[in-house]
């Protein structure tokens, strides 16, 4: 800017004013267009700080859900193989169960199966 100023302040005539005010004006419309775009830049990107703040948050809320579920779920599962388990023991104590019968109830239990 100050270079192309200098060498254009030099000029001297009707035109050559009338260009230094076109240079102005037309400087400072690219200087403020610059300006409100770095702006909107900064904005831009704080709003995505912010965002991804929140959605930080968010994750670490889904991941302690997670968390919580799968204990639940490990619990449930526990539970479910305790009570396959006894039934199983109790089921194969009667006769009247074949061992067709108790493979279909039970088809992880069957290693285990003692039928006389």
């Amino acid at each position: 800017k100050d270079g192309f100023s200098a060498i254009v302040l030099g000029f001297t005539g009707k035109q050559a004013i009338k260009f230094r005010w076109d240079f102005i004006e037309a400087f400072n419309k690219m200087e403020h267009i610059m300006r409100s775009g770095i702006e909107l830049r900064v904005s831009a990107v704080e709003e995505n700080i912010k965002r991804r703040y929140l959605l930080v948050r968010e994750m670490q809320d889904v991941n302690s859900q997670i968390t919580l579920m799968m204990k639940r779920h490990d619990t449930i599962k526990k539970e479910l193989r305790a009570i396959d388990t006894e039934d199983f023991q109790q089921l194969s104590l009667f006769p009247k169960y074949e061992e067709n019968t108790i493979k279909n109830l039970f088809p992880n239990k069957i290693k285990i199966l003692k039928i006389a």
